[in-house]
């Protein structure tokens, strides 16, 4: 071996003995500043509770103080709020009351559609409402009434504008069948 070898493998066995010279030193200071853990007492965290007899004569004592003049717990109504049904089972056989009923989907059917050449490649759907025919892309009004927002080769997705309900028209089929993706406002 050179002797540059000979003093670079000193240095370096000098250096991994301070490191481990280092080591134990840290480590006997550990445990020298770590606390030992002594049994603690049971009795050491407990608190002293007294207990507090009620005032039992609050019982016997008048309303007259603690009058309130309203119910909390019924909003915004009237003060003699009488209900106009008393029991479930008047409100089932009440003939007046019914459940809201659904919205009436529009007599559409969904011809087809029209996919133009390169290269714009716009599709186009085809719908009949009432015998009449109408030709729109996405984002077009079709009569004044119906946005349309999706055109695929099997549906048509349409946005009727009177109430902002958002369905789907299956191809060929009658509006009978058409779903209803979004009830609207």
């Amino acid at each position: 071996m050179r002797d540059s070898e000979k003093t670079k493998l000193q240095i370096l066995i000098l250096l991994a003995g301070l490191l481990c010279v280092s080591f134990f030193w840290n480590r006997s200071e550990l445990r020298q500043t770590v606390p030992a853990v002594s049994p603690k007492k049971p009795d050491a965290f407990v608190s002293v509770q007294t207990d507090e007899v009620p005032q039992l004569s609050l019982l016997n004592k008048a309303p007259s103080s603690l009058q309130v003049k309203r119910n909390i717990f019924r909003f915004h109504e009237a003060q003699n709020y009488v209900p106009a049904i008393e029991s479930p089972l008047e409100f089932a056989n009440n003939p007046k009351i019914a459940p809201p009923a659904a919205p009436e989907i529009p007599d559409l059917r969904y011809l087809g559609f029209y996919q133009e050449k390169k290269p714009s490649k716009v599709k186009l759907a085809a719908i009949s409402n009432g015998g009449k025919i109408y030709v729109g892309g996405v984002g077009d009004v079709l009569a004044d009434k119906y946005e349309v927002l999706r055109v695929n080769d099997d549906f048509v997705v349409l946005k009727i504008l009177a109430d902002n309900r958002v369905i789907r028209f299956s191809l060929g089929n009658v509006s009978g069948t058409a779903v209803v993706v979004n009830p609207g406002n």
